[in-house]
């Protein structure tokens, strides 16, 4: 977990850099000690970054793979079309193995 500085070098580089951030926050919920700290609320961060996150860790439903993303409106037609992209087809290569598999699965029977 990044602090307060931290967050606030990260965010002065990305705005020099007109570079956009990508925060994984699953794990938002398991702090022990501090509280946790959101880039996107860093000054200039929120119009630059897309927030991922689930109720995985905080509910206790991992496997149920929901999930959602937060950030501009700009950002959310390209990750409407990567998400179709993940959710409308498998890899070719997991596919594949996915068949060696229940071949060796009938052949042991």
């Amino acid at each position: 977990m990044f602090g307060k500085e931290d967050l606030e070098t990260i965010a002065t580089f990305a705005e020099r850099h007109n570079l956009w951030i990508i925060s994984d926050e699953v794990y938002r919920s398991t702090v022990f000690d501090g509280e946790f700290l959101s880039i996107a609320f860093s000054p200039g961060m929120r119009e630059r970054t897309i927030i991922v996150n689930s109720l995985s860790k905080s509910h206790a439903m991992t496997g149920w793979r929901l999930g959602w993303t937060l950030g501009p409106v700009s950002a959310s037609v390209h990750l409407e079309n990567l998400a179709q992209c993940m959710l409308l087809g498998s890899p070719t290569c997991i596919q594949d193995a996915a068949a060696v598999t229940l071949d060796e699965a009938v052949t042991q029977r």
